[in-house]
């Protein structure tokens, strides 16, 4: 399991690096969710996860490359899932909301283990506490959102588990996240 999930990480790393720049067009940031969404219904139902989402109805057009945006949410929604294995509470919440009028906000929230018990934490800091996997699935996120002109952290989620929160600038508008 571990070699099939590290060639995944190795290829999507590879055809991140082979596109080069990112190929930024208008993008949707709530349909771009429902699309990843969509990708993980059968494994969340596997895993007797219940996935809800709460998107804005503003403005939610950002400048950005579909591919690259669709890893990031494909990798946060992927480890809520697996941070709610053998968990009895299997909730996971994503929800868009604007920040000033100048960004959108894209929360992934699930009730698996958390990160730590660490306040505020860092997302890179989180790769200690994967039982599975490389740990470089967050900072490839990282390092795309910030291509992106964003930001991403993490915290934890007062009702247990974790919170990976990511802002994103709207489309045509200074953002310094």
């Amino acid at each position: 399991m571990q070699i099939m999930r590290a060639g995944q990480v190795v290829r999507s790393l590879s055809e991140l690096v082979a596109q080069g720049e990112p190929d930024k067009t208008l993008v949707s940031i709530n349909s771009l969710i429902e699309e990843t969404l969509s990708l993980f219904e059968a494994e969340a139902a596997e895993a007797g996860v219940s996935i809800s989402k709460r998107l804005t109805k503003d403005d939610d057009c950002i400048v950005a490359d579909r591919v690259q945006i669709r890893h990031v949410l494909a990798n946060l929604i992927r480890n809520a899932i697996e941070a709610m294995q053998d968990l009895p509470r299997r909730e996971l919440l994503v929800s868009t909301a604007t920040q000033a009028a100048k960004a959108i906000r894209v929360e992934v929230q699930d009730t698996g283990c958390g990160p730590g018990g660490r306040e505020n934490a860092d997302p890179l800091d989180l790769f200690a506490m994967r039982k599975e996997g490389m740990g470089i699935g967050l900072s490839i996120s990282r390092a795309i959102v910030e291509a992106h002109d964003g930001r991403l952290w993490a915290k934890v989620n007062p009702d247990g588990g974790a919170i990976f929160s990511c802002d994103l600038p709207l489309r045509g508008r200074e953002f310094s996240g």
